[in-house]
């Protein structure tokens, strides 16, 4: 999405210099602050769901129904696929670029400055 110009290469420009308005420090302060929000309720949603997969454990079912939610304790295992651990075991770095799947997306990065 940058356009082609003398900072398109990656260089930091200074707000101050940018061009930018006070806008885009208003939309990205509310961005920071639904991104901690939603840190948050990640959080507590995370504590909910361990003392919910407990009290089914302690109660003995794995599905249990309430007027408005059915709750199913679900255990699952989530797998991740090294390159460097097939390049390890023989496979080709040809047949890896084969198999690797490549979505693009453009999204902004916001990290706090030091």
């Amino acid at each position: 999405m940058p356009t082609d110009n003398a900072n398109a290469n990656g260089q930091a420009v200074d707000f101050r210099d940018s061009g930018l308005n006070k806008t885009f420090l208003k939309l990205l302060a509310e961005r920071q602050e639904y991104s901690q929000i939603k840190k948050n309720a990640e959080a507590e949603e995370k504590k909910r769901s361990q003392t919910l997969c407990a009290m089914l454990a302690e109660a003995g079912h794995k599905t249990v129904v309430t007027p408005d939610w059915r709750v199913t304790f679900v255990e699952g295992v989530h797998t991740q696929i090294s390159k460097q651990k097939l390049l390890d075991q023989g496979v080709s770095v040809k047949v890896i670029q084969k198999a690797t799947t490549r979505t693009t997306y453009e999204t902004v990065n916001v990290t706090v400055n030091k």
